[in-house]
């Protein structure tokens, strides 16, 4: 799908905005689907409301979760961790369900932090408030919308100090294995890809991985069928904690022609 209204990526640090986490049963929002979300909408840093739904798969209950989540979140900013993801399955999800575009601009914190190189290798999450020491909340519970709400006060506190927040590319540093056949390029003409866009190839998952990409058959078979063993071990990886994804043809397409262009960079 094109996504030709989709928001552009934020370069300030806005006052009104909403805390977005996305639950999701894979990368693509072709073959996989939204199970939760929860969201809380901040105001000069006061939480004003919060939004919690679990997708249970009726087709009524859907539209009636997306109705009230268009209403909550209006057009303010989304902020989130990996929201480059996970926004592209609201979008599709509202023009689907809403026949209406997602629009809002978005910040993306994984990215932003990548870009400061303040830490090494792994930047899901639970490792980063970990590497960077952020302090627990008393008495709270650390939910995922907590974790990114202290992750995005770090980058505003310690890294932006009202400059233009400034952004990794999708696939900067960001070391890939390729499996199955791809549909659209070659072996060579993807990897060429790849490397014109800042990455790096390898020939085998490790734990320095970043993302597997499949062959778009690949991954929708390997969905209902048996998965290759490096898509197994690809999964034991994040399983685990380590930063792995693992992404189809499709997706990795999009973070060069989609994503990269809204950075201002694709090849």
């Amino acid at each position: 799908m094109k996504r030709e209204f989709k928001g552009h990526i934020l370069h300030e640090i806005p006052l009104d905005y909403v805390i977005l986490d996305i639950k999701t049963t894979g990368a693509d929002p072709y073959y996989d689907s939204i199970t939760s979300i929860e969201a809380a909408y901040y105001l000069n840093d006061e939480e004003i409301e919060q939004f919690s739904e679990t997708f249970t798969g009726s087709e009524a209950d859907k539209l009636i979760i997306l109705k009230h989540l268009q209403q909550f979140i209006g057009r303010r900013p989304l902020i989130g961790y990996s929201i480059e993801f996970t926004i592209d399955f609201l979008y599709d999800a509202f023009h689907t369900y809403l026949e209406a575009p997602l629009s809002n601009d978005y910040l993306d914190l994984k990215e932003v932090l990548r870009k400061t190189k303040r830490l090494q290798g792994n930047y899901t999450l639970s490792a980063v408030c970990k590497g960077l020491k952020l302090p627990k909340k008393q008495d709270i519970k650390e939910t995922e919308i907590l974790l990114i709400l202290q992750v995005f006060d770090y980058i505003r506190n310690e890294v932006v100090h009202n400059k233009k927040v400034d952004y990794c590319t999708p696939l900067e540093d960001r070391r890939c294995v390729f499996t199955g056949k791809l549909q659209r390029l070659g072996p060579k003409e993807a990897s060429q890809l790849l490397i014109q866009n800042g990455g790096t190839k390898e020939d085998r998952v490790t734990r320095k991985t970043n993302y597997l990409i499949l062959g778009n058959h690949d991954y929708c078979s390997n969905i209902e069928e048996g998965k290759s063993n490096k898509q197994r071990k690809a999964e034991v990886l994040k399983q685990q904690g380590y930063d792995i994804e693992i992404l189809s043809e499709n997706v990795f397409y999009d973070l060069i022609y989609e994503k990269g262009t809204r950075h201002g960079t694709s090849h």
